[in-house]
């Protein structure tokens, strides 16, 4: 296993939930917000995406992985292929997730006090 290879296994698994995203749509929407710390991208992502992902890329740091969408899936274990990954900056990371669940409780709330009228 590569020193690269090794720092991202690192990384994943010492991200926290919501800080890790994929895909090539999803990093480009966050990389528009200025959102992205680092992508990374396998050896066999379309040629366009690359490019695409240069022209936006802001203050994120692209870092080209020395495997294919496929290893980078086992890695990852997902049940897709996998050709960009993003790392979400800090100040962004969990925040979705940190919303919802607290609409959740919210709705929880709501419902409770419904029941008791």
């Amino acid at each position: 296993m590569s020193k690269l290879t090794e720092n991202l296994t690192r990384e994943l698994k010492e991200s926290p939930v919501g800080q890790v995203v994929y895909g090539s749509r999803v990093a480009l929407k966050q990389l528009k917000k200025d959102n992205i710390e680092k992508i990374y991208v396998t050896l066999d992502c379309p040629m366009e995406t690359k490019q695409k992902l240069e022209k936006s890329k802001a203050g994120a740091s692209i870092i080209k992985l020395d495997m294919t969408k496929e290893m980078l899936k086992e890695l990852c274990r997902r049940p897709f292929n996998v050709s960009v990954l993003s790392i979400l900056k800090a100040e962004v990371k969990g925040k979705g997730k940190e919303n919802a669940r607290e609409k959740i409780k919210e709705e929880k709330k709501r419902k409770g006090k419904e029941k008791e009228k």
